[in-house]
């Protein structure tokens, strides 16, 4: 093997054992040069490895008289590095924690993208401990707001390729990044210089006491750490937001495998006659956007309130406001800050669209179907996945009798629902749309939320899936109350060319009556008796 002249590993190390020795000899059959930082060990295995580096001459080894830090210690094999001439330089833990079969890769895609930094993704094990996997996400977080999402997958892991020009200049340039936060202050800070990130995978193996394994990381220690280093961090972010974003987006248009975004607001199909307000119209375009404004009001809003005592009375109406505005356009029924909702469609004629939530239901779907045939009328039927799951040949039966079926969630989720982040929204949605394509092979294209409560979240979601969100005109809350004629009575005062019906099905009074088939029997009777015509309408007709 030919050593490079451009790229070498650095191994920094202290205390880590008989580890050492293995890794050093993988590393050397994976590349060359490798060059060994020995940060101040005190465990005998810097003799072993000094003796190898005499009969070895692609093996270097550099000798700190204290314990430095890793960072100290890296920035140290960097400066020697660059007066030899080399370029990029691979950090790789001594501890055997890393995949030394992954070198050659993160070297070859350094050589291919001279001008970016490789930044390895850890793949656990099934045994990894559980604090390494979930803690390291409070971390990551931060680093992604201080870089606006610019792609640092994950800011801890110290399987990484650094141009070493570049990391000198900032290293020398800052006090920290000295120990622990090291790995996250130099990615965060090469990517505010412009070095955009690529992010790959990586094997992590975590060793017990038995196999010869060594952790130095300190829970209470390096936690402060972190936090002190990100509160750094976020403060020197401030005056440079506006090239950060830039940056960020600089990385978006270089990444191969871009995260799923948000198309710009000329891609995005609104209902005709559908506007979105300001405030709605800046959510709808950029979901992260949204996201760091959550986070920031909620977490920036109750400090200034602890640090600004005196000026409670403020303080205390900045909370409420900012609360007011994210929790109330989420919990309003309809509500359209964040992105359109459908309530009405376009039409000149006496018709109307009846919609029906919660089903299908094993008593009241075969009566509302005989229903709606006597009537002449047709129906969407918003079900519920699990109830789909049940009774999968009454949603077949929906589709025989020329009604249409919609997306009602999964589970229907009906008092959290709101509050959910995308993750679980994605999973309700997705869900039902599997359920139902499976069961009645139907892909539904719309969608109606839970008590018509729909977070931002929501709308990119439902963007992504080309479906729509349907709201109603006209209810009667028969989900909430039995006095079949005030519902009835509330639904027609309602009533114009272009509503949309809400009713729902399954729901008992105390008698045992069967409430939404007597109100759909109800409405259906008065307003055909009024020339009405209950149709599905096409949704170029939206508003």
């Amino acid at each position: 093997m030919t050593p490079s002249r451009t790229h070498l590993v650095i191994i920094p190390t202290y205390n880590t054992g008989t580890k050492l020795l293995e890794t050093t000899k993988q590393a050397l059959a994976c590349w060359q040069p490798v060059w060994v930082v020995v940060d101040g060990s005190t465990d005998g295995g810097a003799a072993a490895l000094a003796e190898m580096g005499s009969q070895e001459n692609r093996l270097k080894i550099l000798f700190l008289e204290h314990n430095s830090g890793k960072g100290a210690a890296v920035l140290h094999a960097l400066l020697a590095a660059e007066s030899e001439g080399f370029t990029h330089a691979l950090v790789f833990d001594g501890d055997g924690q890393h995949s030394a079969a992954h070198i050659s890769g993160f070297m070859h895609a350094s050589q291919k993208n001279p001008d970016a930094m490789i930044l390895g993704v850890p793949q656990f094990a099934v045994d990894a401990p559980a604090s390494r996997r979930h803690g390291r996400r409070v971390g990551n977080w931060w680093a992604n707001l201080e870089t606006f999402w610019g792609g640092i997958e994950d800011s801890l892991f110290g399987f990484r390729v650094y141009p070493i020009r570049e990391s000198v200049s900032i290293m020398q340039g800052t006090r920290g990044a000295r120990r622990f936060d090291f790995d996250t202050e130099l990615a965060v800070r090469l990517f505010w210089a412009g070095v955009m990130p690529i992010n790959l995978p990586v094997p992590v193996r975590y060793f017990n006491s038995a196999e010869g394994g060594t952790s130095h990381f300190h829970y209470l220690r390096d936690n402060l750490l972190l936090i002190r280093r990100h509160t750094l961090l976020v403060l020197k972010m401030l005056p440079q937001m506006r090239r950060i974003w830039k940056l960020r987006q600089r990385a978006k248009n270089a990444r191969k495998n871009p995260w799923p975004t948000m198309p710009r607001e000329t891609n995005i199909t609104v209902a005709p006659g559908v506007c979105l307000t300001r405030v709605g119209r800046c959510f709808f375009v950029r979901r992260r956007f949204a996201k760091i404004l959550i986070f920031a009001v909620g977490l920036t809003t109750p400090v200034l309130l602890a640090l600004n005592w005196n000026h409670k009375l403020f303080f205390i109406s900045l909370e409420l406001t900012t609360k007011f505005v994210i929790i109330f356009p989420a919990v309003r029924a309809n509500c359209r800050w964040f992105g359109p909702v459908v309530t009405r469609f376009r039409t000149q004629k006496k018709t109307v669209w009846l919609t029906i939530d919660d089903g299908p239901h094993p008593d009241d779907t075969p009566q509302l179907l005989a229903l709606l045939k006597k009537h002449d009328a047709q129906a969407t039927f918003f079900v519920i996945g699990r109830q789909v799951e049940k009774y999968p040949e009454l949603a077949r039966a929906i589709l025989r009798d020329g009604h249409t079926l919609a997306n009602h969630t999964q589970t229907h989720p009906v008092l959290l629902f709101w509050s959910f982040f995308e993750t679980r929204l994605a999973l309700e949605i997705d869900q039902c749309s599997k359920v139902l394509s499976e069961a009645a092979g139907e892909q539904p294209r719309w969608f109606r939320a839970p008590a018509g409560m729909a977070n931002l979240f929501l709308h990119f979601l439902l963007c992504d899936r080309d479906m729509k969100l349907i709201g109603w005109s006209a209810r009667g809350f028969d989900g909430l109350f039995h006095n079949i004629e005030a519902m009835a009575d509330r639904i027609h005062k309602s009533i114009q060319p272009g509503a949309i019906v809400l009713l729902h099905e399954g729901r008992r009074d105390r008698q045992a009556r069967p409430i939404n088939l007597i109100l759909a029997e109800t409405i259906l009777t008065r307003l055909t008796a009024e020339g009405y015509v209950f149709i599905v309408p096409d949704e170029e007709d939206f508003l």
